[in-house]
């Protein structure tokens, strides 16, 4: 008897530590930091282009029309292509960042599950996983 009351304290124990710390919240908070780090490196290194003098063409000027950013992997047709109509930033490897960032979750091979527009003559990335609204 004893040792089936010790067992349910344990698991009552157990049961209160594990909703305490509630690891599938800590799972997405831990993504979302990754996923605000991702976009903060691929502004400034949006902004670290232009101020070099280079310039970007047809970016949508709201955050509903964003754009669908493409994987390295992805060639300059592919993304451009209509049907997939995507934005190649390929270009901003090796200069301004390490690689073009996907998102953990994204579950295609051809966008990096973030999304690139104009706000106030600046380039923004945003990932609509965070934000309602980002692209359509």
């Amino acid at each position: 008897m004893e040792l089936l009351i010790v067992i349910a304290i344990m698991g009552i124990l157990f049961a209160a530590t594990l909703r305490a710390i509630n690891p599938l919240k800590q799972l997405t908070d831990a993504k979302n930091a990754k996923r605000i780090a991702m976009i903060v490196e691929m502004e400034k290194a949006l902004d670290q282009w232009v101020i070099d003098g280079n310039t970007l063409e047809a970016i949508p000027e709201t955050k509903a029309e964003a754009k669908a950013i493409c994987q390295e992997s992805v060639s300059v047709g592919d993304c451009a292509h209509p049907l997939v109509d995507g934005y190649d930033l390929s270009f901003l490897v090796s200069q301004y960042v390490a690689a073009i960032p996907v998102d953990d979750d994204e579950t295609t091979e051809i966008f990096t599950g973030y999304r690139v527009y104009v706000q106030n003559q600046h380039f923004k990335v945003c990932n609509p996983r965070l934000e309602d609204g980002c692209g359509s």
